[in-house]
């Protein structure tokens, strides 16, 4: 049998796993909501389900309500067809003509009708919403409490955990332990970033120099036994020095004076001062390593210019071996590592049991334990008999747990189906977990042949055409377009026919090529800061030209009939990685007049400037007797005082006076009303409204005010007293300074404007949107990964792995996959 095939609808099993895969456009939706159709029906002789036994599941809170009411306009259109009434389709007209007397069509008109009505109880859901609903229904099976809070924000327990351990392990430390732990994490919050994505990892993908985490039973014995031969070597390399230091000086000078060493490498305006330095060291002072690596015999000999022997003595190999010791020692970050990640993890969930919380991971990891748990049969039987079919929508961000649920439910039982769709193109969501190889795992695992959507509804002819010509080109590469090979495990790209949009895009009369590409004028190589510069003004410059141009009338959409529909900002995406390249692309549009907003998908309101200044005002308001806190919020950026404002603290006492008594003002109505309350009177007491709308990022930053105030209030409800209220905003402020920790909806910044204006998104916030005109000014960016990065790779069997102790091995095959993941973006 071939391994893909083009899908009919009307004719897809409806039973064992099925794979479907659905490029962009291409009616993802439609076919979910036809192929919900035939359950409803129990077309193929399948028995009839209602909306509750038929689960769907998909990825965002978004995606499940608009799913469910595509799904109910779809069932009330097909009881409408079967009753000979409304616009019919080629699918609906070929599922009625599969009825052949009235009555049967009376039935499945009903059972439609029935289903549409039911739709409020449909069993569509996001995967972690599901999987809670299956831990609260089936309690007993699951091990799992009735009653627990749902919360997507660990970073307050995580914290607490990490100070535990801090405190616990590193207070005990002697002076020179711990004088290695500041070396490698100065607050408990450093140490917290490096335990995040660790983490994020079952604990069977960590690995330690390539083998499973080792158990350490007391950590400060681990640490003595690693670090006591960097101690002795370096005490030996001092004694040597110091007991002939006047020898050694008299040594080193004279080669110095007879141009022994290469001026490059050792300087003879230096040296002097290395000399002092090395003195010091001696006598047991902690000075610059760089000093000590240059008196090493290896770099002298390095150093030696040619016809000249090398000094020699006794102290310099000495140091030589306090630097291969020291090289040794490295792996004690890894060893701290390895210990801190189960410790903090147990403390983090004894935390969340105590309080009866549940994270957002935590719903799958435990209805994942407990369907392998003894009585995991009986719940994975219990459940298929609750949704005899699952539909799971974006298949490709999936993670090994989640295959590992869905596996255990549906794979082996022949009277339930599991049908997924995805594409696995769309596989970018690496950094939240989804795995392509998972994807590729299930694909293996599904009845052959591969199902595929052939046709795109979305974009224009001439632009698919032009996508079809580079990947099929790029095809033709021996690791195929995407570099997974052209073997079982491969991921070829396929073509589509077009069947979109049917306007061309003008300038001066002629169509502009659907796929463009801007080249610099050199081949010289350039910084990646100057090239992010070049093409940001690129972008900018050609976008005033082409809606200069559209506001005379001679760039837009023409449609077959020939009417020109003027280019307005409003149809225009510029695409970016991230928030910095987003920065760098709104300045050079607004250097040139143009108006855009931002929106990303990942980035935190706590990490804006805005919250940095609301933390101010907040210590201001709860101290409003305190001079110093008062002028550090007046001072603060989004309050926009000139300096001469500020200087009047110094110079009008009564000036002086008012101020402390809008800030007494303030804590009454905190006191009194709440913290959002107290934040709205603070905005209109220094007219802030007014002020940041004059201001050119102005409605970003009241939009950023307002969502800020609006959390703060909600954490109001929990926390106890403004001062506590003041390190939850400072310690949310630090956990969105870490980059790689996830941020939680209800973080994410907020479009400011619905105006039509240029729309700056990243290109992971566009996936499933649509523009009629897109640019990408960066996509040729990127960033390599480094072996001091936390980087998940996988082996030949497909398993996600994250050494502590990377090798250059494991980096090339992780960035291998970075690169992969690239060309996929």
């Amino acid at each position: 049998m071939n391994r893909i095939a083009p899908l009919d609808p009307l004719q897809l099993p409806l039973r064992g796993i099925q794979l479907i895969e659905a490029s962009a456009g291409t009616g993802k939706t439609w076919t979910i909501a036809a192929l919900y159709l035939r359950l409803v029906l129990g077309h193929d002789n399948a028995t009839p389900l209602l909306p509750p036994k038929i689960l769907v599941v998909t990825f965002t809170k978004a995606a499940t309500a608009e799913l469910r009411e595509r799904i109910r306009t779809r069932l009330s259109e097909a009881a409408e067809a079967f009753r000979g009434r409304g616009a019919v389709d080629d699918f609906l007209a070929a599922l009625v003509a599969e009825y052949h007397d009235a009555d049967a069509r009376a039935r499945a008109a009903r059972q439609l009708e029935l289903a549409a009505q039911w739709m409020d109880e449909a069993a569509v859901h996001t995967i972690h919403g599901w999987c809670q609903r299956m831990l609260s229904q089936h309690a007993f099976d699951s091990g799992h409490a009735f009653v627990q809070t749902a919360s997507s924000d660990e970073s307050e327990l995580l914290a607490e955990a990490v100070r535990d351990y801090w405190r616990q392990q590193f207070f005990a430390l002697d002076r020179a332990d711990a004088a290695h732990i500041s070396a490698l994490w100065k607050t408990p919050q450093d140490l917290q970033t490096s335990l995040h994505p660790l983490l994020r990892q079952p604990a069977e993908n960590l690995r330690l120099d390539g083998h499973p985490l080792p158990v350490i039973a007391d950590l400060p014995v681990a640490m003595t036994t690693m670090l006591v031969p960097l101690r002795e070597a370096q005490q030996h390399a001092r004694a040597l020095w110091l007991a002939d230091l006047d020898a050694i000086e008299a040594l080193l000078g004279r080669a110095m004076q007879a141009g022994v060493f290469n001026g490059n490498k050792m300087r003879a305006k230096n040296f002097p001062e290395y000399l002092a330095a090395m003195r010091q060291w001696a006598n047991g002072t902690d000075i610059d390593a760089t000093i000590v690596e240059r008196l090493a015999e290896r770099y002298l000999i390095g150093a030696t210019n040619k016809k000249f022997d090398t000094p020699k003595h006794p102290a310099f190999a000495a140091i030589d071996a306090l630097l291969d010791a020291q090289h040794a020692s490295q792996s004690l970050k890894s060893l701290i590592l390895a210990h801190a990640v189960p410790w903090v993890a147990a403390r983090l969930e004894a935390s969340k049991q105590r309080l009866a919380q549940l994270g957002y991971d935590d719903m799958l990891t435990r209805l994942d334990s407990a369907l392998h748990s003894s009585s995991g049969e009986r719940l994975a039987q219990t459940i298929a008999t609750q949704y005899p079919v699952a539909l799971i929508d974006e298949f490709q961000d999936t993670d090994p747990l989640q295959w590992r649920i869905f596996q255990r439910i549906y794979a082996t039982r022949i009277d339930t189906a599991l049908l997924l769709i995805g594409d696995p193109k769309q596989a970018i969501y690496g950094f939240r977990g989804a795995d392509i190889h998972t994807y590729l795992q299930a694909r293996n695992s599904a009845a052959k042949p591969t199902w595929t959507l052939a046709i795109n509804y979305r974009s224009t002819g001439p632009m698919v055409k032009a996508v079809n010509r580079v990947f099929e080109f790029a095809e033709q590469h021996p690791q195929g377009a995407f570099l997974f090979g052209k073997g079982e495990r491969g991921l070829p790209f396929l073509p589509v026919q077009a069947l979109g949009r049917k306007e061309r895009l003008l300038l001066h009369g002629e169509p502009l090529p659907a796929l463009q590409l801007a080249m610099a004028a050199t081949a010289a190589p350039i910084s990646k800061s100057a090239y992010q510069t070049m093409m940001a003004a690129h972008t900018a410059a050609t976008l005033v030209q082409w809606l200069d141009a559209a506001r005379h009338g001679n760039c837009g959409f023409v449609d077959d009939d020939g009417k020109l529909t003027a280019l307005v900002p409003g149809d225009i995406a510029i695409l970016v990685r991230k928030g910095s390249e987003a920065t760098e692309m709104r300045d050079a549009l607004q250097a040139r007049g143009l108006v855009s907003v931002y929106l990303s998908d990942r980035d935190s309101v706590y990490d804006s400037p805005e919250a940095r200044d609301l933390l101010l005002w907040l210590h201001a308001c709860a101290e409003p007797g305190s001079d110093r806190a008062m002028r550090a919020a007046l001072a603060s950026p989004a309050l926009g005082q000139s300096y001469a404002e500020l200087d009047r603290l110094n110079l009008d006492e009564q000036h002086w006076e008012r101020c402390g008594e809008h800030f007494r003002q303030l804590h009454d109505s905190w006191l009194r009303h709440g913290v959002l309350a107290m934040l709205h009177d603070l905005l209109h007491l220094f007219d802030l409204p007014a002020q940041l709308l004059a201001r050119s990022d102005g409605e970003r930053a009241l939009t950023n005010l307002l969502h800020l105030a609006e959390l703060l209030q909600q954490a109001a409800a929990t926390l106890d007293g403004e001062h506590t209220l003041i390190r939850h905003l400072a310690s949310q402020i630090a956990q969105a300074g870490d980059h790689q920790a996830d941020t939680a909806d209800e973080q994410i910044v907020r479009l400011e404007s619905e105006a039509a204006l240029i729309k700056v998104i990243t290109i992971h916030k566009s996936k499933g949107l649509e523009y009629p005109l897109v640019l990408l000014p960066f996509v040729c960016g990127l960033r390599e990964t480094k072996l001091t990065d936390s980087f998940v790779w996988h082996g030949p069997d497909g398993q996600p792995t994250l050494d502590l102790q990377p090798t250059h091995h494991s980096l090339e095959q992780a960035e291998r996959e970075r690169l992969q993941e690239d060309l996929r973006l």
